[in-house]
């Protein structure tokens, strides 16, 4: 299972960022949770905001 996160700023200043993560809806692949967090960072860009976009695999450790 996968979480999608998008990281979204509306300023280029770290205080004025936000982390979306769309707990309610874990993706089953990689390529859907992507789909999904690319869809949302293009509509907050299009609102003027900087957005990066993240999936992480539930169990796992980022330290492996």
């Amino acid at each position: 299972m996968w979480l999608a996160i998008v990281l979204a700023c509306s300023t280029p200043y770290a205080q004025s960022c936000i982390v979306f993560a769309k707990q309610e809806e874990l993706f089953v692949t990689e390529e859907l949770c992507k789909e999904e967090t690319d869809r949302v960072t293009l509509m907050m860009q299009s609102q003027g905001m900087f957005a990066r976009p993240a999936c992480f695999k539930i169990g796992t450790n980022l330290k492996e």
